[in-house]
């Protein structure tokens, strides 16, 4: 992603004011997102690793919806997934397993047929940011093969 410039700046500010007022955030919900899209506008470079925590109904999915109208606004839908361990939450979320965006269930095969791999690399190629709803669900063990699966 290249650095924002002074234009794009303008109308960044603006799709983000409209999606913080879409979403009626709350003040702790809205600087979770403005630290997202300094990170999703090239403002800012570095690796964003984010974890958002709270019981049911404390707006978690608010924040992944926010995310999602302004990348909508941007008419850049192809650079996040939501995702989810399991299948009932992923489709909670309107998202997809982690199972099934990172081929997990075939991993292991990965090197061996070229073409897993090469239809891996095809669609992760232009994303930017992996969404996960209900993390506490998932193991040490499973974030590791997260990990694997993401270094094509």
């Amino acid at each position: 992603m290249l650095p924002a410039n002074p234009e794009d700046r303008e109308t960044n500010t603006r799709l983000e004011a409209e999606t913080i007022a879409k979403g009626t955030l709350n003040p702790k919900q809205e600087f979770a997102f403005r630290i997202f899209v300094k990170h999703a506008t090239g403002e800012r470079q570095q690796q964003l690793r984010m974890y958002i925590a709270g019981a049911a109904g404390t707006g978690k999915s608010r924040f992944i919806d926010s995310v999602r109208y302004f990348f909508k606004l941007r008419g850049e839908e192809e650079r996040y997934v939501v995702a989810s361990y399991m299948g009932i939450a992923a489709k909670n979320i309107e998202g997809v397993t982690l199972h099934s965006c990172l081929n997990l269930q075939g991993l292991s095969r990965m090197k061996l047929h070229g073409e897993v791999h090469e239809s891996m690399i095809k669609y992760w190629k232009d994303k930017d940011f992996l969404i996960i709803d209900e993390v506490s669900m998932i193991s040490l063990h499973f974030l590791h093969s997260i990990n694997k699966a993401l270094q094509l």
